[in-house]
């Protein structure tokens, strides 16, 4: 009983210190606070039912990290809700105090990456935002490290090609495509 509640509260400790990086991550993966809060909470309780086996508690935030991605997929094919998406990003309540030029930068790249195909969103997050090597997003991901470098250099292309010639495309919604990207 005592091993239970120590392990609880090194949970705890472990999710107060990652919250903030891993909110930002699932900010990144899905466009809007709620949906990244969502997204970290779900995550945070498969990885609390597993917390048991986590041998190495550094490599804890990895092992949310690819729950956070793999809850996203699976999330993404069995959509129930009915969501609207916006041209323009609403304003988001921030923990610190970025100049404006940062702020600008930030929803400009939000923005950016949702117009992106949801796989390649999330191998540009992981490759680039978290600095992952292609080996480690591949496994993140559950594809080959071929399949990461592709989907990572589409995103960046297309997310190129949206700085040389801004639109007013809405998101890319993979409901629409067929899923695939």
């Amino acid at each position: 009983m005592r091993v239970h509640r120590r392990s609880d509260e090194e949970f705890a400790a472990f999710a107060r210190s990652a919250y903030d990086d891993l909110l930002r991550v699932g900010y990144l993966l899905t466009g809007n606070r709620a949906d990244a809060e969502d997204l970290l909470q779900t995550a945070l309780l498969n990885t609390y039912l597993r917390w048991r086996h986590v041998r190495d508690v550094d490599a804890a935030r990895a092992y949310v990290r690819a729950a956070m991605v793999h809850s996203l997929a699976t999330a993404r094919r069995r959509r129930w809700r009915d969501e609207v998406p916006v041209a323009k990003v609403p304003e988001q309540e921030s923990r610190t105090s970025p100049g404006p030029a940062d702020v600008d930068n930030w929803v400009s790249l939000i923005a950016a990456l949702q117009r992106i195909p949801a796989r390649q969103r999330a191998a540009v997050v992981l490759r680039h935002y978290l600095g992952m090597s292609e080996k480690g997003a591949a496994e993140a991901l559950k594809l080959s490290v071929p399949a990461v470098k592709s989907l990572t250099a589409r995103g960046l292309m297309s997310l190129r090609e949206q700085e040389a010639t801004p639109t007013s495309r809405p998101p890319h919604d993979s409901r629409t495509t067929g899923g695939t990207s």
